[in-house]
């Protein structure tokens, strides 16, 4: 392909990047289409060579939802977390199992429930969760918390 040629950088991974829309397979040299790619799971439409595949990806392309957990620290505080992954199918499937399950509490306590239910404020308003956190603030607010519950290390002790 000579009309690419002087005209777009090589360089990066998966694959050589050609340009923001082209990659170049490391093994047979084919120059492939990012969103050709991204569909094909990262793997060479010519030479079927497997990319590097980031592990969230990788993640899409194998589950139907997914909590994605870890272990890390916040400002020297050693913490477990877990978050589900909206990403997945949290924005359709949820909505759609959260208005079945609305409809059935409506119909056991004959009641019909707010349409704000689920609002982060109207769980705060009815005592359900302690602070709404501007997520610009979170993590100063999760070390603070984390500072809290986190006895201090032992001192230690010389001889």
């Amino acid at each position: 392909m000579a009309w690419l040629r002087g005209k777009r950088k090589v360089g990066g991974s998966p694959g050589k990047k050609t340009g923001a829309d082209w990659s170049r397979c490391t093994a047979c040299g084919e120059i492939v289409h990012a969103g050709e790619l991204a569909r094909n799971l990262q793997v060479c439409p010519k030479c079927s060579h497997h990319s590097r595949m980031p592990a969230r990806e990788r993640l899409r392309g194998i589950l139907d939802e997914a909590v994605i957990c870890g272990e890390g620290s916040v400002e020297g505080n050693r913490a477990l977390f877990a978050f589900f992954e909206m990403a997945f199918m949290g924005g359709s499937m949820g909505s759609v199992v959260g208005e079945k399950v609305t409809r059935v509490i409506e119909e056991m306590i004959e009641t019909e429930l707010p349409p704000d239910l689920q609002r982060s404020e109207t769980l705060l308003r009815n005592g359900l969760i302690d602070r709404v956190v501007d997520r610009r603030k979170l993590r100063p607010t999760l070390a603070r918390l984390l500072a809290l519950l986190v006895p201090p290390p032992a001192p230690v002790r010389t001889a």
